[in-house]
């Protein structure tokens, strides 16, 4: 669970680089939201204006890899 946060930055200015980062939440405890801590929760208000939540579902049984990618705007 610690390491199920995943950041994508679009940044303003188009001349910089996109990233995505991988929050590790056991070694950075104070990104966790109060009340929540067990589940490893980032809200990612936190962070910006949210845009849309990316689910990826890994061991999807019978489900080919390129399905396992859901974006929600």
């Amino acid at each position: 669970m610690a390491l199920r946060n995943i950041l994508y930055i679009i940044p303003a200015r188009l001349d910089l680089d996109t990233r995505l980062v991988v929050l590790h939440t056991g070694e950075l405890p104070e990104l966790l939201a109060p009340g929540v801590r067990a589940l490893h929760t980032v809200y990612e208000s936190d962070f910006g204006q949210p845009l849309a939540d990316v689910n990826y579902l890994h061991k999807a049984p019978r489900v080919a890899p390129e399905h396992r990618l859901y974006v929600c705007a």
